[in-house]
């Protein structure tokens, strides 16, 4: 597929061998599996990313992109908490929750894995709005780099 670009995470069980970026012509071996949390990971995606096109294509927005960084962030550990206090599927800090909360009007319950995946949906989208100079995968990348660094 030319002119592809799509995002990888490679696993070794427990643990991520290497993340990021295939270009087009690249090629790695992967192996899908489900989760039990595959269907939060949809419902999600549908509901914070229906209108973004991936590429010129206008190709969707791919559920299991919201899966494999919750991979990236936790192992897909609900109860994975980071040093430096991330809690929970998608690694969210105390103060991103609680924003999370207010904004969508929920209990914060970072630690309930339903919450956690639909926070941190909600926060990439964030994320992903603040960069609209950007296009495609590029502002996706951006997206995630502010997610995972904050605004600061």
């Amino acid at each position: 597929m030319a002119g592809v670009t799509m995002c990888f995470l490679l696993c070794n069980p427990g643990r991520i061998v290497r993340s990021g970026f295939l270009e087009a012509g690249e090629r790695v071996e992967l192996r899908m599996y489900q989760t039990d949390y595959d269907e939060l990971f949809r419902i999600m995606a549908r509901l914070y990313f229906r209108d973004v096109p991936m590429d010129e294509a206008g190709k969707p927005f791919d559920w299991q992109l919201l899966k494999a960084q919750a991979i990236a962030e936790s192992g897909l550990n609900p109860k994975a908490k980071s040093p430096v206090g991330a809690m929970g599927l998608m690694q969210l800090m105390p103060r991103t929750s609680a924003e999370c909360a207010r904004a969508l009007h929920l209990p914060d319950k970072p630690w309930d894995p339903q919450t956690n995946i639909h926070f941190g949906a909600h926060y990439l989208r964030r994320m992903w709005s603040i960069f609209a100079a950007e296009l495609g995968m590029e502002r996706l990348r951006f997206a995630w780099g502010a997610y995972n660094a904050g605004l600061g």
